[in-house]
């Protein structure tokens, strides 16, 4: 799987993009990937996603998006998700740096910067154009108004 924040949030299970659902959840699977894996509290969650008016019942719906997330996630699992974890300290999305689009941008840019450095301006431009091709528009675009995604 591949995680994109590089524009509305997606993940891509070979090419084919999988459905998120509406758009809380969404911002769940956002407010996770921003954290690279550190747990968050319900609690958190809840105060990220609804930072004035919170509804009476925002963490039973943190509870089911993270339900209907892992089921999207894997939806071949059985038992606990490596993937989607919780424990003591809250939700923790589990997933390799390489798999971030994110990561990919930081690691195409590093690789022109180093072909800048050995005068390769044609590897250079190659690798640069393939990190600039990751964006799709603004990065955690669903999440602007929010305060975890400034």
């Amino acid at each position: 799987m591949r995680f994109g924040v590089l524009g509305p949030v997606e993940v891509l299970h070979g090419e084919d993009p999988l459905d998120l659902g509406p758009r809380q959840r969404r911002l769940v699977l956002l407010r996770l990937l921003v954290e690279e894996g550190r747990p968050l509290s319900a609690d958190t969650l809840c105060r990220d996603l609804w930072p004035t008016d919170r509804p009476t019942g925002a963490a039973s719906s943190v509870r089911a998006h993270i339900s209907r997330l892992r089921t999207v996630l894997e939806p071949l699992r059985q038992g606990r998700s490596p993937i989607l974890v919780s424990g003591p300290a809250g939700y923790a999305l589990k997933v390799p740096r390489e798999a971030r689009d994110t990561t990919l941008f930081e690691e195409g840019v590093s690789r022109a910067r180093e072909a800048l450095r050995g005068r390769q301006l044609g590897v250079a431009r190659q690798e640069i154009d393939a990190a600039l091709a990751l964006w799709r528009g603004e990065a955690l675009a669903e999440a602007g108004e929010h305060a975890f995604a400034i």
